[in-house]
Order: structure tokens, then sequence, then C-alpha cells
């Protein structure tokens, strides 16, 4: 087999891509939940009581996945100086 075929996906391969983690929880978000998260952040609450608090989750902070997709919510929003 040549080289060029070895590295081809066949588009049954390639429509079983799996949605990396973030955008996953992005996607499931409702705009509510975004809201919330924006009002939060704009009242100084950091993004681990953030993210705890949008989840219901206290295991969770900011490296998880929910924390890097409250992250990206605060950053789509225009907001990047949160604690």
């Amino acid at each position: 087999m040549s080289k060029s075929k070895k590295n081809k996906k066949s588009k049954d391969e390639v429509a079983q891509v799996e949605v990396p983690p973030v955008q996953k929880i992005l996607n499931e978000l409702t705009p509510e939940q975004e809201r919330f998260i924006v009002r939060l952040a704009s009242e100084g609450v950091d993004i681990m009581k953030i993210t705890r608090e949008v989840f219901n989750n206290n295991s969770l902070n900011g490296r998880t996945a929910e924390g890097k997709a409250v992250r990206a919510i605060l950053l789509k929003n225009g907001i990047d100086d949160y604690r």
C-alpha cells in the first residue's frame, strides 16, 4: 500500500472523530448558564468557584474540562482579567 493511501481516511473514519471534551461541554451549556458565568465573573467570583457553581460539583477547578469551558465563555465575552 502506498504512503498516500495509508494516510487517507475513509468517510466513515472521519465521521467518527470525537468532539474534544471542552467543546462538548461548550455545546451543552445553555444561554442562561453562559449569562450566569459572565455575571459571576463580573461580580469578581474566581473561576474555580464559578466552575463549581455552574456544574454543581465541588471537585472541579480551572484545570478541568469544565473549568476550561468556563474560561472559554469568559474570553468569548471579552472577560480576560478574572481571578
